[in-house]
């Protein structure tokens, strides 16, 4: 699984260092904070899986059931 990024705990202009990622594997059901155009959106883990590009990477795919204000 991939890493989860707190995004909500830097500034705009900070970046995010790979040594500040915490090692935490999502969950179907898992309520989650993603963030559109700088705001943040509260959803739900409904759909996890792997999909493979044309290098061979393997990459996490999730999908999310997202709730909240339009802006």
């Amino acid at each position: 699984m991939d890493t989860v990024v707190p995004s909500f705990l830097k500034g705009k202009n900070e970046r995010k260092c790979p040594q500040e990622r915490i090692n935490q594997p999502l969950e179907i059901d898992q309520r989650v904070v993603t963030f559109i155009k700088d705001h943040p959106v509260r959803g739900t883990v409904r759909y996890i899986g792997q999909e493979e590009d044309a290098r061979g990477n393997m990459h996490v795919i999730v999908g999310l059931e997202l709730v909240g204000n339009s802006h």
